[in-house]
């Protein structure tokens, strides 16, 4: 795989001094390891892009974990983390989305996004609003049973 920051790279950070973007049109990040007959999905792509950018982002490489996991519908055991979210055509290739969860579940407005262009497939650029400051804990009881005991009294 290509490195993703070089002197074509326009890096932008928040005032923090964190990467919010990355923009590299006249360097592309394309999978090198496959032919053009044999051709990686967007979303692969994406997956092997976000695996490159979490050392530019500074993403703990452990958020990677389970990226084609399923978002929780309730609070589950687990760390933060990404989720695939979707896969948004384009009328010039496909931006892939991944959400930041936290016990399984999505954080609001909290996301890492791939641009890519489409054949041959490579990724022009990569957005993040992704939170570093999180901190959140399981609740003891189940929601719904706390629900249940509160219409009980």
């Amino acid at each position: 795989m290509s490195s993703l920051v070089n002197s074509n790279t326009t890096v932008s950070r928040d005032s923090n001094g964190a990467v919010v973007t990355l923009e590299h049109l006249a360097h592309l990040f394309k999978d090198t390891e496959r032919t053009a007959f044999d051709v990686a999905s967007p979303c692969s792509l994406a997956n092997d892009y976000l695996r490159v950018a979490a050392g530019v982002y500074k993403f703990p490489f452990s958020y990677l974990d389970n990226l084609d996991g399923e978002i929780a519908s309730e609070p589950i055991d687990e760390g933060i983390g990404f989720r695939f979210s979707n896969e948004r055509i384009t009328p010039n290739g496909t931006n892939v989305s991944y959400v930041q969860t936290v016990l399984g579940l999505p954080i609001w407005e909290s996301r890492f996004t791939v641009s890519i262009l489409s054949w041959p497939l490579r990724a022009t650029n990569s957005a993040s609003s992704v939170k570093t400051d999180v901190e959140v804990h399981k609740p003891e009881q189940d929601p719904g049973t706390a629900i249940k005991d509160r219409k009980r009294r």
